[in-house]
């Protein structure tokens, strides 16, 4: 039986929200496998007993009589893995109040799975994360999922190499990745999901939403052994944005963004009230920095989210990066090989120049 996600009932309601995902596709993505000893468990009198499906579908033009036979095929096995898989929700709460100016070339959102949430859910020896599927729509352009933890001789949080991460990211191929090798999360580390997006040709504030045009800052990490925890969301504390708002919107603009937080913060004018308080700006370079900052300087709330349906939900400070992560040098590595004429790295440099040569 088929239900409108967002006109759900009770019961319906109660499956979807917070509870663990067996399985997500998205637009370009191919067939997931598990690695051999590792299997995700459905079913047993332990397990949920029901499952929802969902399916978001984009019919702008609202055309009617159009039918779906999308679905899953999952191939099943009653003999019992090494371990069992979970796979996490991680990221930016689905909500309104995730705000993207427009006309702006690079605006980075962040969702962050804290270190209360991590230190109870996670056991004492952790777990680990073995492939990722990371999500944003329609102008997404580069999604990392962080991973932080407190060091002693750093004096503060360290950012330690990224669990995953695509710079050149595509809505049109989104893929459930296998990862080079598990990364082990620790409790007491931190997860955080970055999400840069590009809105030069978008005239107006994008939200997070459901739609394809709407976006979403996610990241969907597969690990064993499984846990109780189930997601893992935040988002910022609204108060952020008073200064900003004060500073730039009309007075009954400001007026009105304070009573619809106040009343509407998970009713249904939340969507059209934002869309239409900070459609009104300019949105200059300066409007468009000074927002940027106001988000992740500022304190959030996370959201922690057991299997069974019990949540933690608590305000956090901003997350202030003591020792950040620095890449390593990939070109001067290579640079340094050449250099000592490396046979086969100069066979591969002249094949690349004979085939450039070709092509033009």
């Amino acid at each position: 039986m088929g239900y409108d996600c967002n006109k759900a009932t009770d019961t319906i309601g109660s499956c979807r929200l917070g509870r663990p995902i067996i399985t997500a596709w998205a637009v370009g993505g191919n067939d997931f496998i598990y690695p051999p000893g590792i299997a995700f468990p459905i079913g047993g009198r332990s397990d949920e007993q029901y499952v929802v499906m969902e399916m978001h579908y984009n019919n702008p033009s609202l055309t009617s009589g159009v039918r779906d036979s999308s679905g899953f095929l999952i191939t099943y096995t009653s003999i019992a893995p090494t371990y069992e898989a979970g796979v996490l929700t991680l990221g930016h709460a689905v909500s309104p109040l995730m705000i993207i100016p427009p006309r702006d070339p690079s605006f980075t959102v962040y969702g962050t799975c804290d270190s209360t949430c991590t230190t109870a859910a996670i056991p004492s020896t952790g777990i680990n994360i073995f492939a990722n599927l990371l999500h944003t729509h329609l102008v997404g352009r580069a999604v990392t999922l962080r991973h932080l933890r407190m060091n002693s001789s750093c004096g503060g949080l360290q950012e330690l190499p990224p669990v995953d991460q695509n710079l050149q990211y595509d809505f049109n191929f989104q893929q459930t990745n296998l990862l080079t090798s598990p990364v082990n999360v620790m409790p007491g580390d931190i997860l955080q999901v970055a999400c840069t997006y590009s809105t030069t040709g978008v005239n107006n504030v994008t939200v997070g939403g459901l739609s394809t045009y709407d976006e979403m800052c996610v990241s969907f990490p597969v690990y064993y052994p499984r846990i109780e925890l189930g997601a893992c969301l935040s988002y910022y504390d609204t108060t952020n944005y008073i200064p900003f708002a004060s500073s730039n919107l009309a007075p009954a603009d400001y007026q009105t963004l304070g009573t619809l937080l106040e009343t509407e913060l998970q009713g249904p004018n939340l969507y059209s009230g934002i869309k239409s308080i900070f459609g009104t700006l300019a949105w200059t370079q300066q409007q468009q920095s000074d927002f940027q900052a106001a988000g992740p300087n500022g304190g959030f709330y996370g959201y922690c989210s057991a299997r069974n349906g019990s949540y933690l939900q608590q305000g956090n400070p901003a997350i202030a990066v003591k020792c950040a992560y620095s890449a390593p040098d990939t070109c001067q590595a290579l640079a340094a090989r050449g250099a000592r004429n490396d046979p086969a790295m100069g066979g591969f440099l002249l094949t690349i120049f004979a085939i450039i040569m070709n092509f033009f």
